[in-house]
């Protein structure tokens, strides 16, 4: 009778590698179950950011020189529109630019958004500036018209809070225009909100 020969019991480079791979794929469904019930708890919405009002409080122009000097005061909302018991978390980071180019800058640092409506942040920029030439014809021409714009533009990330723990962190855009009368300084009122971002991520960081 032919004998056939028993196979080899696997050597233990197979069994570390076989146990590898069922650890990573354990890993990876529990990740997946534990972002698809947090989503379904907390829905999270993303804070509604706009600028609501605005003063060009000073306004300098030397024609020869072709420097621009101003002072702009910003309104900057932040609205949570869901209230939950998580706390809700925002950071943001905006250029103010005039004639595509960036003069100044706004950072707002991590703060914690209100539960539910809207807060109000004030912010004072300030501007000193070298115009090039197509700089300056534009600004000439705009401050004959008595109407002077610049453009901000930006993006802010939020994060919702579950004790120690700080997840999802999603994104969203800031592009406007800020027009005002040098004049008298005014701000005329325009629709400047945010709008989603592409893309989010997540942080499992804990915070202390």
């Amino acid at each position: 009778m032919r004998r056939f020969p028993c196979p080899k019991n696997p050597g233990p480079f197979v069994w570390c590698a076989a146990i590898i791979c069922a650890i990573v794929l354990i890993s990876l469904v529990s990740i997946c179950l534990v972002l698809f019930i947090c989503f379904t708890v907390v829905h999270p919405r993303i804070p509604i950011i706009s600028v609501v009002d605005g003063h060009l409080d000073f306004f300098r122009y030397d024609d020869i020189g072709g420097v621009l000097q101003a002072n702009i005061s910003l309104s900057i909302q932040v609205h949570n529109t869901k209230a939950n018991t998580y706390r809700v978390f925002d950071e943001a980071y905006y250029e103010i630019r005039y004639e595509v180019q960036p003069i100044t800058g706004i950072r707002i640092g991590m703060f914690e958004a209100k539960k539910e409506g809207p807060m109000v942040l004030p912010f004072l920029c300030p501007i000193m500036i070298q115009l090039n030439p197509p700089q300056r014809q534009a600004l000439e021409f705009e401050v004959k018209r008595n109407l002077i714009r610049f453009e901000i533009i930006g993006a802010s990330k939020t994060w919702w809070q579950f004790g120690l723990l700080r997840l999802v962190k999603l994104k969203s855009d800031l592009r406007c225009e800020l027009r005002f009368t040098p004049s008298n300084g005014s701000y005329i009122p325009s629709v400047c909100t945010s709008s989603a971002g592409k893309g989010f991520e997540f942080d499992w960081h804990n915070r202390k």
